[in-house]
């Protein structure tokens, strides 16, 4: 589901900038809040698109959807009623889009599509958008710039004003951004991992970022329990395996090292005795010294049991 949503993203973007191009030039619009903002989502969700949720991708749209919802109660607090131009803000040509279609897209989206990054991450939307106020001001100070916000006109409304806004702005990027993060402190060092039945799939298979196993239509328990403070994952073993390589699979996948389907078993089974490699990709870090709990549906049943008696 997350790249559907960030696939509408994309293509909404380049509607939106194949006329912000038509209109203005690349230099000057990215003196812009809004342009900057939609070139980070654009960006951020055609890599979540092409690679799926990675860490360093949802800190992107993190901080996009931040800036983003900055964008809109700007938009429609502070330039609608100065200007009385709503129409043309948030109702028509790339306003519609980078003021309004796209900020509630990537909010839907990473509220209920997305993992939420660590709150630490608050900080990014805050800092990026201080530098940019930074030197906006710069510009606007030096005469080599005219806004383009009428905040940042310093030399007409005054420094005390302008700091005022900088606060006000701060402040509201800082809690927005705090409020899309916050998830539900963890309730216990317990992790609980999933394992799917026969031709169901886990995290590590792409069509769990548009149906996840866990969930399907009704999204995602996954996702679900970790905002909730339950450390959750889904594995992803054979879909048509034996109970024995599924098992070798899942502990590959939790330990972080490669399947070792034993000499013994593969010979007797006809196939290959190692598989795929998870080292440095493991569904969760300090597997030896953790404490978890196994969750098997339908055939994933039998390979949590079987898994259980080959660990013990």
């Amino acid at each position: 589901m997350a790249r559907i949503f960030n696939l509408i993203i994309v293509i909404c973007e380049l509607i939106a900038f194949f006329k912000v191009r038509k209109a203005i030039s690349l230099k000057k619009g990215f003196m812009y809040y809004t342009i900057l903002s939609n070139a980070i989502a654009f960006v951020s969700s055609l890599f979540l698109v092409l690679l799926g949720q990675m860490f360093f991708v949802e800190v992107l749209r993190f901080l996009s959807t931040g800036m983003l919802l900055l964008t809109f109660v700007v938009t429609a607090f502070v330039l609608v009623p100065l200007t009385g131009n709503i129409k043309e803000l948030l109702f028509s040509g790339a306003g519609l889009f980078h003021h309004l279609i796209v900020p509630v897209l990537s909010l839907i989206s990473f509220l209920f599509a997305e993992d939420r990054v660590p709150t630490v991450w608050v900080i990014l939307p805050l800092a990026v958008t201080l530098v940019y106020g930074i030197i906006m001001l710069y510009l606007n100070h030096s005469g080599k710039a005219d806004g383009p916000y009428p905040f940042f006109k310093i030399n007409e409304i005054g420094k005390k004003r302008t700091a005022l806004w900088m606060v006000i702005l701060m402040i509201v990027v800082g809690v927005l951004s705090a409020v899309i993060t916050y998830k539900k402190p963890v309730r216990t060092d317990m992790k609980y991992v999933f394992v799917h039945g026969l031709s169901g799939w886990g995290s590590y298979d792409t069509i769990n970022d548009f149906f996840p196993y866990w969930g399907l239509s009704g999204g995602s328990v996954i996702r679900y329990l970790n905002n909730q403070g339950y450390e959750s994952y889904a594995a992803s073993v054979a879909r048509t395996g034996s109970e024995w390589d599924r098992a070798c699979e899942l502990y590959a996948q939790l330990s972080g090292t490669r399947v070792d389907y034993g000499l013994s078993h593969s010979r007797a089974a006809g196939h290959e005795r190692f598989g795929e490699d998870f080292t440095g990709r493991a569904l969760y870090k300090n597997f030896e010294t953790s404490r978890f709990s196994l969750i098997g549906h339908s055939f994933g049943g039998a390979t949590v049991r079987l898994f259980s008696e080959i660990l013990r």
